[in-house]
């Protein structure tokens, strides 16, 4: 799975003939059609090296790891919706990814990148908290992504572990004369014992939570629980970024797949409203002069790090060249062979400086006329 160590990996790649190829792939039941597609890929980048001057032997061997792959069988079981090859160095490495990308092939000095994006949307990030009395999960999700958690050592297993740590202590007093008050400091038994105890849990996971995340740390925290412990959970909590609805049930037997599924249609309207935020402040940033929708200003600007958020137009490229040194862009109105991926490498520059990348569906655009819209840092100055 491509996250943001391996994104950052990739884009540092910068060599002669770098490969990058998508093919869509079935995760069931299409085993030989996804062979033929991967063949027709390959025979595709085979006559694109031919054309740029590579003899019959540099191609074999350059292709000759992404051509063994046929033979891997267990390979082809276990595909996803999309899958991306990258042949650079002489290296050839293969990820399956759980978006839909048409196919592409691309040959240049770096890795055509961009189909990528969408998966390290850090802007979609959250937290989801399977929680009941016998099991604490932790999951880090995004649109397209989602992962188990290694928990710290402060959070608990489940309540048990705290059963037994009160029984063994209850134990050790009553050995040195003290009785299960002591425990408790006075606070009775029963009913009463148990609600402490299960108290003392929640507030371990709360502190598990607090250890896990950062200072600055605003990622959404989905809770999925009973109601009753939803309730008590809610009141102990001091992350501050608990999402006020829950996911209802328990998650002991739930499959991550469902779980992912169940968490995002929860947070769902809050992402959709924070799109819309973020789109409506492009034209209040377009009244300021620290927004535009002219490529020939945005992609200087974005090599140079003025970019704060960037749309673009989903399963679009615009092609042409940039020269950095004169700061001059030439358009080409369709791909020629020294042509340069424009939208990409603007993509990869301004995530590359840690600003926020939206591709969108044209009609989802601030302004749909074009196929680039950016919000500067501040306002551009001209000479």
């Amino acid at each position: 799975m491509i996250d943001q160590e391996i994104l950052n990996q990739l884009i540092t790649v910068n060599s002669h003939n770098c490969i990058s190829f998508y093919l869509p792939t079935h995760r069931l039941n299409g085993i030989q059609k996804d062979k033929i597609r991967y063949k027709n890929s390959l025979s595709q980048v085979r006559v694109a090296l031919a054309e740029l001057g590579l003899s019959d032997q540099e191609v074999n061997k350059t292709l000759k790891e992404a051509e063994a792959k046929l033979q891997e069988e267990k390979f082809w079981r276990h595909l996803s919706d999309t899958l991306a090859v990258f042949i650079y160095d002489e290296k050839t490495v293969f990820y399956t990814l759980p978006l839909e990308i048409d196919s592409y092939q691309f040959i240049g000095d770096q890795l055509y990148l961009l189909p990528l994006l969408p998966l390290i949307n850090n802007n979609h990030k959250f937290y989801t908290l399977a929680l009941s009395q016998n099991q604490v999960r932790v999951f880090e999700g995004t649109d397209y992504t989602f992962a188990e958690l290694e928990k710290n050592s402060d959070f608990p297993e489940n309540l048990a572990e705290i059963l037994r740590y009160y029984e063994e202590e209850s134990t050790l007093q009553h050995h040195s004369g003290s009785g299960e008050n002591a425990v408790f400091h006075g606070q009775g038994a029963g009913n009463d014992v148990q609600n402490i105890r299960l108290e003392e849990y929640l507030r371990r996971v709360d502190k598990g939570i607090e250890t896990m995340s950062c200072d600055d740390d605003k990622t959404p925290l989905v809770l999925y629980s009973t109601p009753a412990l939803a309730g008590l959970y809610r009141k102990i909590n001091t992350y501050p970024h608990l999402v006020d609805d829950f996911i209802e049930g328990n998650a002991e037997n739930e499959e991550m797949l469902k779980i992912h599924e169940k968490s995002y249609e929860l947070l769902m309207p809050q992402y959709i409203a924070a799109d819309q935020e973020e789109k409506d402040s492009f034209e209040l940033a377009l009244a300021k002069e620290t927004a535009t929708f002219d490529i020939q200003t945005i992609i200087p600007a974005a090599m140079a790090g003025q970019v704060k958020t960037l749309f673009l137009v989903h399963n679009q490229e615009t092609w042409g060249k940039y020269t950095p040194a004169t700061h001059t862009i030439e358009l080409h109105h369709s791909r020629k062979q020294d042509s340069q991926p424009l939208l990409n490498d603007l993509a990869l520059a301004v995530t590359k400086q840690g600003g926020t990348v939206h591709i969108l569906d044209r009609e989802d655009m601030p302004r749909p006329t074009s196929n680039v819209n950016a919000i500067f840092h501040y306002a551009l100055t001209t000479a």
